[in-house]
């Protein structure tokens, strides 16, 4: 059970049994649930984010044009194994096109997933800079969300459109090319 109560001082406990889950909100002596069903044999650890920070945050406009498009690149720049945590390091570039404004972020997240597989996802960066199509996944959402959220206060401030995507991120791995020699 991951059970979600309010305590004396009210923060919020957190408890988890893995076979299930149930998060509940405890308000004013009115208790609600959601309840969601897992096999009994689901990983011990979760993988997730579990937050991250900005080092730095900073937009620029060039032109009273309006955008006519989004471009956007996301670097991961680092990957570090810390108590029992892979901290990522990365910058966001949004450009508001054509050449209108943009916005750039420096961050860094925390992924926890279990101590092997998290060695894993370093060794396989470090080596070839690819990465599991899960953790990709996870942490481009993440990354991405950070922007929006953050870019929709930065673009206030100099009068651009927020940039609001409420798409989920999926990943793909590349399919093998089927062009014959000639």
């Amino acid at each position: 059970m991951l059970a979600l109560q309010k305590n004396k001082n009210d923060f919020f406990s957190l408890q988890k049994d893995l076979a299930w889950k149930e998060l509940f909100c405890t308000s004013k002596g009115i208790k609600t649930a959601s309840v969601l069903s897992f096999p009994s044999n689901a990983v011990e650890v979760l993988t997730m984010i579990l937050g991250g920070k900005l080092f730095k945050a900073s937009v620029e406009k060039f032109s009273e044009d309006s955008p006519k498009g989004f471009g956007v690149n996301v670097d991961l720049q680092k990957m570090e194994l810390k108590d029992k945590l892979l901290v990522v390091d990365y910058a966001y570039a949004l450009e508001y096109l054509p050449k209108v404004a943009k916005m750039e972020l420096t961050g860094q997240l925390y992924y926890q997933e279990e101590e092997k597989k998290l060695k894993e996802i370093k060794e396989n960066w470090e080596k070839t800079k690819d990465l599991d199509t899960a953790f990709a996944e996870d942490v481009l959402n993440a990354i991405t969300h950070t922007g929006r959220v953050a870019g929709t206060l930065l673009s206030f401030a100099v009068g651009v459109p927020a940039p609001i995507e409420s798409q989920k991120l999926t990943v793909e791995k590349p399919k093998p090319s089927s062009k014959k020699a000639a």
